[in-house]
C-alpha cells in the first residue's frame, strides 16, 4: 500500500483529514461497511481501479494505476480487518 500511495489518503485506524476535510475512510471503516457484502471484493477492486465518489462523502478517489493482483491483495487485506 505504501508503494501505491494509499497512505496519502487512508490509514488503518482513523480517517485521514487535511484542514478539517476528510480525505478517505480508514481501512477499518471500509472493512466494517463491507464485512457482510459477498460482492465486496469485486466492487472494491473496481472502485480502486476506476475511482469514484459519493460513498464516503464528497471527495473523489481518482483511479489508481495498480495491477489487478496488487489491488486484489490490498482489498483482501482490508476486508480481513476487524
Amino acid at each position: 500500500m505504501a508503494r501505491h500511495d494509499c497512505l496519502q489518503c487512508h490509514r488503518t485506524e482513523t480517517a485521514t483529514s487535511a484542514a478539517l476535510i476528510t480525505l478517505g475512510p480508514s481501512f477499518r471503516q471500509v472493512a466494517q461497511r463491507y464485512r457482510k457484502d459477498k460482492t465486496a471484493e469485486e466492487r472494491l477492486v473496481k472502485k480502486i481501479q476506476r475511482g469514484g465518489s459519493g460513498q464516503w462523502g464528497t471527495n473523489n478517489m481518482p483511479p489508481q494505476a495498480i495491477s489487478e493482483d496488487d489491488t486484489r491483495a490490498v482489498v483482501r487485506w482490508i476486508l480481513k480487518l476487524k
